[in-house]
């Protein structure tokens, strides 16, 4: 529940966490061939989504994300795990419905892309298996205030503390990082003007 807040902290160091098992086998193979320096893949503890993997693996162009569902108001900032908690998410919302991002890169950010979605968005919700302290919600706060980006960042992951063993589900659900919260941050967030 650390590793993205302590891998952000190393310099030149790439840190990626794909969404499902088609993007696990791409980011590996971006990894293998990238020679400037480190590079993570996190993947998560629990089984895989169940999307078809066919065909040659492709590179990921580094620090790039992805819209995966094109929204007003309110953009949906998602790595790892989170992707999947967001799209569950968004079957709660009704006819409010978010921009969701792909955050696959964690480090480096896609700076470029968050400033375009910056200018349709009045809200960025971060979600993230993983401590909110340091973590991915963290890196976007902290370039928005640092660019003097007037989007308001709610941060949905995992507390300050020691997380106890047990199912993912359950555990995830405990930290309030599930669809229900996500959507109910939907809907409190599409009231800021």
């Amino acid at each position: 529940v650390f590793d993205l807040s302590y891998l952000r902290m190393i310099p030149n160091m790439i840190v990626a966490a794909p969404k499902d098992e088609a993007e696990l086998r791409d980011l590996l193979y971006t990894a293998i061939n990238y020679e400037e320096g480190p590079f993570a893949v996190r993947y998560p503890r629990s089984g895989v989504v169940g999307v078809q993997v066919s065909g040659k693996p492709k590179k990921i162009k580094i620090g790039s994300w992805k819209v995966i569902n094109k929204g007003s108001r309110v953009a949906i900032l998602a790595t790892g795990t989170g992707v999947q908690i967001a799209l569950k998410a968004m079957e709660k919302t009704g006819r409010k419905k978010p921009t969701l991002v792909n955050a696959r890169f964690v480090k480096p950010m896609d700076t470029g892309f968050m400033k375009k979605l910056a200018r349709d968005h009045k809200v960025f919700i971060t979600v993230e298996e993983n401590a909110l302290e340091g973590g991915f919600g963290s890196a976007v706060a902290s370039w928005l205030a640092d660019n003097d980006v007037p989007v308001v960042c709610e941060r949905i992951g995992l507390p300050d503390r020691f997380i106890r063993h047990g199912s993912q589900d359950k555990l995830l659900s405990e930290c309030k990082v599930s669809a229900g919260e996500v959507a109910r941050a939907i809907k409190r967030m599409w009231r800021v003007r």
